[in-house]
């Protein structure tokens, strides 16, 4: 009998299973410790059926791995504090974050925009207003945010100038700017007044001349909340019925629903270059903060498991948020280089694939 052709491969954090019958392919973000259990799987299963059957087998289990295993996993982050009297609320590559400082007040007694860089932090020159909050700087530190009057008005920072940019007239409640990309271009939302609907919110992206609508099909409102720099889009949508808030990724107008499984709202905040995004949802147990890439969700927790809540995600993993439930300080969160423990749903898998190949090999002594 010939050798089929048969092999594992793994490239960066691409894996690769192959037979002649085909092959298929996963990326692993981080999670060696998924590709090696696979190898392991694999490997034994393949002392007890046909090379191809134990590919096929291990292949069509695949895409429920990732569903099964996905809200299991966790990246290991380090988390530094920011200074006690600083509100982080927007990170670019370069580590500088901007905020609000604590311990200085607007004439409307919010905290003033500032900026941290380095360890220390600088008040930001911003045109004052009844409460001014930066939602975006990029890696030039360029800015966008909003502002109070008596609705909220988006402003840019372009290259230390105020500049303005497009966005949806004829609101009734004002515009949000909630996120800026290396290339400009500007993501919000806004409430819109539409004769015979009322007022609508709708998601938006502004190249700064012009802006076209962030609408998820179906959806009665839409938040754009993120943009990376090749123009991919997440913000979360809400639809008439018992479904409560869900997150989505517009790549090129098309949608795809981000739902952290067992989660009964769904808030993604930032995607970075690599295509991971980060948010929030809330579960019966409460809030928690997320990462999400190629449909695997990653809790994102403390050293004492308490769940950290991130607000904004760079194009190094980094993140800035606080921890839930408490009035601390705000932290930066960078991802580690170790590898992360085996889901919990990964030993389950190895089972399943042992069962397969004990149960063939049983039919075969019988016959």
């Amino acid at each position: 009998m010939g050798r089929h052709p048969f092999g594992i491969r793994q490239r960066g954090q691409k894996v690769t299973l192959a037979c002649r019958s085909g092959s298929a392919s996963i990326f692993v973000e981080r999670h060696s410790t998924l590709s090696l259990f696979l190898c392991k799987c694999l490997k034994f299963v393949r002392r007890l059926c046909a090379p191809e059957e134990a590919i096929l087998k291990l292949t069509s289990l695949l895409p429920g791995l990732l569903l099964v295993a996905g809200p299991a996993l966790a990246v290991p982050y380090s988390f530094t504090a920011l200074p006690t009297s600083f509100s982080a609320t927007a990170l670019n590559d370069a580590g500088q974050i901007a905020g609000v400082d604590q311990f200085s007040s607007s004439p409307g007694g919010f905290p003033l925009p500032a900026l941290y860089d380095r360890g220390s932090v600088t008040q930001l020159n911003l045109p004052a207003s009844f409460d001014t909050m930066v939602t975006g700087i990029n890696n030039a530190g360029d800015l966008v945010g909003e502002q109070v009057f008596r609705f909220t008005s988006p402003f840019a920072v372009f290259g230390g100038v105020l500049t303005s940019f497009a966005a949806p007239g004829n609101t009734s409640g004002g515009i949000q700017a909630n996120g800026l990309n290396n290339h400009r271009q500007i993501v919000g939302s806004a409430a819109v007044y539409t004769p015979g609907q009322g007022s609508v919110t709708h998601g938006y992206v502004s190249s700064g001349s012009s802006y076209a609508f962030v609408d998820v099909p179906g959806a009665f409102s839409t938040d754009a909340t993120g943009i990376n720099d090749a123009g991919q889009i997440v913000g979360n949508f809400s639809v008439i019925g018992p479904l409560g808030q869900q997150g989505f990724l517009d790549n090129a107008g098309i949608f795809t629903t981000i739902d952290r499984p067992g989660a009964q709202s769904t808030s993604p905040i930032a995607v970075n270059n690599a295509g991971e995004v980060a948010g929030t949802y809330t579960d019966a147990t409460g809030e928690h903060g997320f990462t999400e890439i190629g449909g695997v969700f990653n809790d994102i927790t403390g050293p004492n498991g308490a769940a950290f809540l991130p607000v904004d995600l760079n194009n190094l993993g980094q993140l800035i948020g606080a921890f839930g439930g408490t009035s601390g300080p705000s932290y930066l969160a960078t991802p580690q280089s170790t590898a992360v423990p085996e889901p919990a749903a990964l030993p389950l898998l190895g089972g399943g694939l042992i069962a397969l190949a004990l149960i063939r090999r049983r039919r075969a002594v019988q016959g």
